[in-house]
């Protein structure tokens, strides 16, 4: 189970999962991390939930918690966009120094939208070149890739096509260093998913 943001949306009657105001405009509530947390220890407490983690979350916020003296179990992983052209290497590094799982979403791109080369993420050409080394397709490649940055990477691709789910399984192969020195070097720090900048606010910030 995952706190999903460390920002807090204000409840509503209606439950709408993102409330807005009459200008359209996100309400936020300030709510400390630390209680959110706390509450999720207790449906752990209660059986509803055998680990607990965090998503879209910094390192400064996971050492709040981490640190908090009101904190009796740890996070259990962060859930964040990575993929070949956000490759997260101080995440990574961070996460498995400590021993938490580092899930990746959004990890094969968006097949609709460009990439900071001007192609979508699986048409990468030094993705398609490696691919084809190893003989497995660009997604498969970018998964791969992406596992094998870290023993604690986890990767979650979606898709509704039953070739490509089946596909997305099957990456029991190793890529040489060389390969992985190549991909590396296509790390752009660039986001197809950025809610902060669409709701205007400061990330680092919220959850204090």
């Amino acid at each position: 189970m995952l706190v999903h943001w460390p920002a807090a949306f204000q409840q509503r009657e209606d439950d709408n999962y993102v409330p807005t105001d009459a200008n359209g405009k996100i309400i936020f509530e300030h709510v400390d991390i630390i209680e959110t947390w706390n509450a999720f220890e207790k449906l752990v407490d209660l059986g509803y939930a055998k680990h607990i983690g965090v998503s879209n979350f910094s390192i400064e916020q996971l050492e709040r918690i981490r640190y908090s003296e009101k904190v009796k179990i740890q996070p259990y992983c962060n859930q964040i966009e990575g993929h070949l052209y956000l490759q997260q290497p101080v995440m990574t590094r961070y996460l498995a120094e400590r021993k938490i799982y580092l899930t990746f979403f959004s990890c094969l791109g968006r097949a609709t939208l460009q990439g900071p080369f001007g192609v979508p993420l699986i048409k990468d050409p030094v993705l398609e070149e490696v691919a084809k080394e190893v003989g497995k397709t660009t997604a498969q490649t970018n998964l791969r890739f992406l596992k094998q940055l870290s023993p604690y990477n986890v990767v979650i691709p979606m898709s509704n096509n039953p070739v490509n789910i089946k596909g997305n399984f099957e990456l029991d192969f190793t890529l040489s260093e060389e390969q992985m020195n190549k991909l590396k070097s296509r790390d752009r720090a660039f986001r197809f998913v950025d809610p902060w900048l669409e709701w205007g606010v400061d990330a680092l910030n919220l959850g204090h």
